[in-house]
């Protein structure tokens, strides 16, 4: 009989419920019987295991529970005796459904976990029969067996359900998980290969080193440093350190890494959480950027301040100074006609002053109000030229030019505008062209108009402006303090008041500037496109020449977004295509790729490739183009290199317009 139990016990598996399953079905052909059941009696709930457990049906339930009512009813001297009973029908439970199925002998035995009843282990016969001690034995013997492989169940799936709640948590978390083994990647969470790019199969097996960027970063010992953070965490060292890592399409992020060891196994031995901080890093950089702007604004504010104060004593100790004077008994006229005007000119320059300390409060508290008016453009600028002819005579400066260019045929033109505005405007520009000018000419006024905007501009041959000051010379406080040693006047805010104000009227204002040749300030103001000179003059110097140039293509090559935009928009009514190359080097790309070009207008001065060494490789290479020149500031010199440079013709900045449309009708048609 243990012969055969031993049998059966071969036949076991590390499947529980399976083993169960077989100990039923080989246990009722070991001992001869016509049923054998184990029933599972855990938290109320009855499974069973049946001799032909896929034929289950409410006959057979009844069945079970009959025989489990058996075994709890009946007499035991503990909880390890089991349930014998040789004849059924001599006793008090034999019943319709005991007959039914043809039970006479019963013999159930306790399957325990522990110090309690797990289960019963149950087999009937057919014919009234007493069990031998080994057949008692041998039950008893499977009984355990079902008992232990209940317990191995129990404990695979605590196990099952502790890996799919670790499993749950690694799939679910908001932070990248790799185990590794070493540097090699043994698994990843879903969130991991989001953040990478890679799909599983792909990114597993990689090392750590092929998902870091080639580069700066790395030539920096990165295997040196990564085998120090790897040797202390298997140390039993938790490691917390900053990374760049790299995306499959090859985009880079920084991430912070939590390196922990993990129990010594075979197949892996680290655990790492990677969080992606890139964010954290470019709020860090702005935060960076803007304590370096705050400082930097609170040293221009100083100097400013500074500057402030020296320009309020300047004219104050004139004003009191001469004051003085004239009242001394012994200064003659002549020296008191002189005093008084000392006297008028300071008194405008504190009015000045003062003026642009409550205009740029007024600004910052969003208080200015704009009121328009229609404004004659042509008289309006001439008040403005006969304003400041006496107020270069006030500052000494008699051996300045001072140019007003106006269109011929816009004498009746008007604008609606705010003239208040747009005199302070022009006052500042040109009051700041007199400040940084020793010699040479200012000029201003407008050559260009389109259908909706006119542009103004104010050009001098002052000292200019630096290249790096140019995105911060509107700013307040933002005056170029590398000037200094050529002037010391001013508080840094007319600029910063004149952007506000062009804004404010609906324009748009920028410059071009070269460092001891001048500045060229360019400003927008828009007008009312119904007005009759408008539509007329429009009808007249665009729309006949709109319907010419319809196929043809132009490439604008200027460093300068603004004078492109301008550009475009007086060529917009013309047909024209336009290409915009940002410096010389994309012009003449454009123009090796483009075989439509046929004009380009070329600025001089710009990065990377100025224009005249972009004139003569794109000459060289396709002869036919026409490059007209465009500069703001040059020479007769300069101008001779142009030609030389292969350009076709030269216009110097800004461009008028109808001078332009000429040229290029000359080639178009």
């Amino acid at each position: 009989m243990l012969v055969s139990v031993n049998k059966i016990l071969d036949k076991l598996t590390k499947l529980p419920e399976e083993n169960i399953v077989t100990i039923i079905q080989e246990a009722v052909k070991l001992f001869n019987g016509n049923h054998c059941i184990y029933i599972r009696l855990v938290n109320g709930i009855m499974p069973f295991f049946f001799t032909n457990n896929d034929d289950l049906n409410p006959e057979k339930e009844k069945l079970v529970l009959k025989l489990e009512s058996i075994f709890n009813k009946s007499e035991r001297s503990g909880i390890d005796a089991p349930v014998i009973i040789e004849n059924l029908s001599e006793t008090e439970f034999n019943d319709d459904t005991l007959i039914k199925n043809g039970i006479t002998s019963y013999s159930g035995f306790p399957v325990k976990y522990g110090n309690s009843l797990f289960g019963v282990f149950i087999i009937t016969g057919n014919e009234p029969r007493k069990l031998s001690i080994e057949t008692i034995e041998a039950m008893n013997i499977l009984a355990t067996v079902i008992s232990l492989e209940e317990q191995h169940n129990t404990t695979v799936n605590k196990l099952k359900k502790t890996d799919d709640r670790y499993k749950a948590v690694f799939e679910n978390a908001n932070d990248c998980i790799l185990i590794l083994k070493n540097t090699i990647i043994v698994d990843i969470n879903s969130k991991g290969c989001k953040l990478f790019g890679y799909d599983k199969d792909e990114i597993i097996g990689k090392s750590t080193n092929d998902l870091t960027p080639v580069g700066d970063f790395r030539d920096k010992s990165i295997e040196f440093r990564e085998e120090k953070f790897n040797k202390a965490a298997l140390k039993g060292e938790p490691q917390q350190f900053e990374w760049l890592h790299q995306r499959k399409d090859g985009s880079e992020f920084f991430c912070e890494i939590s390196l922990t060891k993990l129990e010594k196994d075979e197949k892996y031995n680290l655990l790492a959480i990677i969080r992606d901080i890139s964010n954290r890093k470019e709020y860090e950089k702005k935060l960076i950027e803007d304590s370096e702007k705050a400082l930097e604004s609170s040293r221009m504010k100083s100097i400013t301040l500074a500057s402030m104060s020296h320009e309020l004593r300047t004219p104050l100790n004139s004003i009191i100074g001469f004051s003085d004077l004239l009242l001394d008994d012994e200064t003659s006229e002549d020296e008191k006609e002189m005093f008084s005007k000392l006297i008028q000119t300071a008194g405008k320059s504190l009015m000045q002053l003062i003026g642009d300390i409550v205009d740029i409060s007024k600004i910052e508290a969003g208080q200015v109000t704009i009121e328009k008016s229609m404004v004659n453009v042509n008289s309006f600028l001439q008040d403005i030229l006969l304003t400041f002819k006496q107020e270069k005579e006030n500052r000494d400066k008699l051996n300045i030019e001072l140019k007003l260019v106006l269109s011929d045929k816009a004498s009746n033109l008007k604008i609606e505008t705010d003239p208040h505005r747009l005199q302070q405007v022009f006052n500042n520009l040109l009051t700041n062209s007199l400040k940084f000018i020793d010699d040479g000419f200012i000029e201003f006024g407008y050559l260009t108009i389109t259908p909706g905007y006119i542009q103004f501009y104010v050009k001098d041959t002052g000292v200019g402006i630096d290249t790096e000051k140019k995105d911060t010379i509107f700013e307040q406080f933002g005056q170029d303090k590398t000037n200094y040693s050529r002037n010391r006047e001013g508080t840094g805010l007319g600029l910063a008041i004149s952007k506000s104000f062009v804004e404010l009227l609906g324009g748009n204002i920028w410059l071009d500037s070269e460092v001891d040749e001048g500045t060229t300030f360019y400003f927008t103001i828009p007008f009312d496109s119904k007005s009759g000179y408008t539509e007329n003059y429009f009808n007249g110097s665009f729309t006949t020449e709109s319907k010419k140039w319809t196929g043809h293509t132009i490439v604008i090559a200027d460093d300068v977004e603004e004078n492109y935009v301008f550009l475009m928009g007086v060529l917009a009514h013309t047909g024209v295509n336009i290409v915009w190359a940002k410096n010389g080097k994309e012009a003449v790309d454009i123009c090796s790729n483009n075989e439509n070009v046929e004009i380009v207008l070329m600025d001089i001065r710009m990065p990377v490739m100025n224009g005249l060494e972009a004139s003569r490789l794109i000459k060289s290479g396709n002869p036919d183009i026409v490059v007209i020149a465009q500069t703001a500031f040059a020479s007769k010199e300069d101008e001779a290199k142009c030609f030389e440079s292969g350009c076709d013709h030269y216009f110097k900045k800004p461009i008028d317009h109808e001078k332009l449309f000429k040229v290029i009708s000359k080639y178009f048609d």
